[in-house]
């Protein structure tokens, strides 16, 4: 990789560093584009080079013997081995399994005989349906608490014109104080 970069930057060397890194971007944008449109062009989930080093541990894994040990443990032998198989846990005691996270030959083997799970017709054919969401309350969040039930009110109203508690200017009926207002009909004495 750093040949292939120095042997193309042979040229762009001479350049101000800004002009320099414009290089390596679009040059590297050429490469990551040709590799995206490889790799969209794939129609398996495997890439060619996975799907080579497979495709013969198919036709090896057809003339193993299997032994299930239960539905998801399998004993597999090979000639001069023999190994377990587990399709839950995605492991093989071989360890290629384990290591190259491609399914080994005896682990293809395996699950050609695991049984396929028996879906009855009532479960395939239900809909689920997405849970609703509900839309976040529009405009300002409440900045003020809610008071817990044990607490008491700390302020109490007093009127100004009375002077007593539990009701306000507004609705005090008191005639006198200092901010009683006479009315236009009625003359000071």
């Amino acid at each position: 990789m750093v040949e292939s970069l120095n042997s193309m930057l042979l040229d762009a060397r001479e350049y101000p560093y800004i002009t320099l890194i414009n290089v390596i971007q679009e040059k590297m944008s050429k490469w990551w584009n040709k590799r995206r449109e490889m790799g969209m062009s794939f129609t398996s989930l495997l890439t060619p080079k996975r799907e080579d080093e497979i495709r013969p541990r198919f036709t090896e894994s057809n003339s193993l013997l299997i032994q299930q040990l239960n539905p998801v443990t399998f004993h597999v032998k090979v000639p001069g081995l023999e190994v377990v198989v587990d399709t839950h846990k995605m492991t093989c005691t071989c360890r290629a399994f384990d290591i190259d996270r491609l399914p080994c030959v005896h682990a293809i083997a395996a699950t050609h005989h695991a049984p396929q799970w028996n879906v009855p017709d009532e479960v395939s054919n239900k809909v689920v349906l997405s849970r609703v969401v509900k839309d976040k309350k529009r405009g300002m969040p409440k900045t003020s608490r809610y008071p817990s039930a044990k607490e008491t009110r700390n302020h109490k109203n007093r009127c100004k014109r009375g002077g007593k508690l539990e009701h306000n200017q507004k609705s005090c009926r008191s005639e006198t104080g200092p901010n009683y207002h006479n009315t236009p009909n009625e003359t000071p004495s």
